[in-house]
């Protein structure tokens, strides 16, 4: 065998055992954040049961599911039943609490939730055309309130509550992982020319 065979088949090697280990630390539960929703970085999803203030991962109900799709908003590749990758959030409200939707931020008990206001157009510049009613809202009984912590977050004060039900787990932020995921985008914005 040659050189240049023996580098390829190492290579190969290589890639197998990366890919390898990436699967093997996904299905122990180690999640990437890329999208700005949320905070950038490395995470650990825990299944079970959540609190209020908990960042967690939800499916849509499939109203909000497809209207998400049709507006890029979710894609395909998750683990969701209809195929759709799942919403990290974090839990802010339940059925116990007093919810306030207006034009420039959204109240939960009586404390705003930060940059919260309601955007009426999206970072594509299409017009955002599904949101709450302004004024008091309330979840039903075993649903859930999910807000991002980014301005352009699309989350609950545009779609309402969620099923409790349809919240898998939680994720447990990993200190100081952000620049990994930066790196991620990064590379996936070069192009080959």
């Amino acid at each position: 065998m040659g050189l240049l065979q023996r580098a390829i088949l190492a290579g190969m090697f290589t890639l197998a055992g990366t890919m390898g280990a990436y699967e093997l630390a996904s299905a122990s539960g180690l999640r990437v954040n890329i999208e700005e929703s949320m905070p950038l970085g490395v995470y650990w999803f825990v299944p079970g049961p959540v609190v209020q203030g908990n960042i967690v991962q939800s499916c849509l109900p499939k109203r909000i599911a497809t209207y998400a799709l049709q507006h890029h908003y979710l894609v395909r590749g998750g683990s969701c039943s209809d195929g759709l990758i799942p919403v990290i959030k974090v839990l802010a409200a339940t059925s116990d609490d007093s919810i306030n939707i207006s034009a420039h931020a959204v109240t939960i008990d009586g404390h705003v939730w930060p940059m919260s206001s309601i955007r009426r157009v999206d970072s594509s510049g299409h017009r955002v055309d599904l949101h709450l009613p302004l004024g008091p809202y309330r979840c039903s009984q075993n649903s859930v309130f999910l807000m991002g912590e980014h301005p352009r977050s699309w989350d609950s004060r545009y779609w309402g509550c969620v099923p409790q039900t349809s919240i898998a787990g939680r994720w447990v932020p990993i200190p100081f992982t952000g620049w990994i995921a930066s790196l991620i985008i990064s590379l996936s914005q070069e192009r080959v020319s």
